[in-house]
């Protein structure tokens, strides 16, 4: 399927919404989505594989636990990658010029465009690597040494500053991703909408008791 990217955006946004995410971490992913597309990532999959995990449920056992200063960032159990990726924008002064590991960390695909945000705070570029697949960003442009640069089975992603610009990914215009992933996405959007009532009809959703006929 075809999606102009501000159709991707506002389903990915009201799907996390949907999945039990805060509204603020809800934005973030619905721009993290497009950003991944327009640089010809998977990010429609991702997020439907990560919202399926229901990690929003107990969120504070997805939390980075320990300080970007300590090189080391792990949870008490699976890392959440918009919670990880939040923290570490948040931090992005602080990240040393070592970087730092993040262990056990799911779809970690998903922290590129908080890379991205990182390296235009810092105005200085970023990689982000899983074993031998490295991404590099200066924020606005995107080099990868791989067609497939992380698998999603991870148990280590380092994110460091400093990288080379060497292959860059084309640009797109749209996002493209298969049905499933959309219908699991238009799932979890759905829970945001209130069903209709007799009363809600008559204030003006729908027709209310007038006939379309």
């Amino acid at each position: 399927m075809s999606l102009s990217l501000n159709e991707l955006e506002s389903l990915a946004k009201r799907a996390t919404w949907g999945a039990g995410y805060p509204w603020g971490l809800a934005e973030e992913a619905g721009k993290g989505a497009r950003w991944l597309c327009v640089y010809g990532f998977d990010g429609i999959g991702q997020l439907a594989s990560l919202l399926q995990k229901s990690l929003a449920d107990k969120p504070v056992k997805h939390r980075p636990v320990s300080d970007v200063t300590t090189q080391v960032l792990q949870a008490n159990d699976q890392l959440c990658p918009l919670a990880t990726g939040a923290f570490l924008s948040d931090n992005a002064k602080n990240l040393g010029t070592g970087g730092c590991e993040i262990h056990h960390v799911a779809n970690p695909l998903l922290l590129l465009p908080f890379a991205a945000n990182i390296a235009l705070l810092n105005n200085q570029k970023m990689t982000v690597q899983c074993r031998d697949s490295l991404v590099s960003t200066n924020g606005s442009e995107v080099s990868k040494n791989s067609n497939t640069p992380f698998s999603g089975k991870e148990k280590v992603v380092s994110i460091r500053r400093g990288g080379k610009m060497s292959r860059l990914v084309t640009k797109q215009r749209r996002a493209t991703a298969d049905t499933l992933s959309i219908q699991v996405l238009t799932r979890f959007a759905d829970r945001t909408y209130a069903p209709a009532t007799a009363d809600s009809r008559l204030l003006g959703a729908g027709a209310g008791l007038q006939d379309n006929n």
